[in-house]
């Protein structure tokens, strides 16, 4: 069955969305024209890991350490004696959760 009326195909989607909790990105919805499209897609494993979660079930090479739980040196001078990991520089936080935990 082809899917070329975007009503017809908006339609699907949204009941799939609705039955399988999952969305088709828009960088893909060109891909699908078919219900085979729809349904290749929908049998895709999908991997919700970040890449550093990732890496933890991959065999690294030996010379190669990752810290998964790393410490973040806070510029926060005052615990340091005036001692801080940038100097003079501005510490650029983007993360909503970093934000709330350290200053800009």
């Amino acid at each position: 069955m082809s899917l070329q009326d975007p009503s017809v195909k908006f339609n699907l989607l949204d009941s799939c969305h609705e039955e399988f909790n999952h969305k088709v990105p828009n960088s893909l919805l060109h891909k699908i024209n078919s219900l085979d499209d729809v349904y290749n897609y929908y049998l895709t494993s999908v991997d919700v890991r970040t890449p550093l979660e990732a890496l933890k079930t991959r065999d690294l090479p030996p010379n190669l350490h990752i810290l998964y739980d790393y410490h973040r040196f806070a510029d926060d001078s005052s615990k340091f004696d005036g001692v801080t990991a940038y100097p003079q520089n501005n510490n650029v936080v983007t993360g909503l959760k970093m934000k709330k935990k350290y200053k800009g």
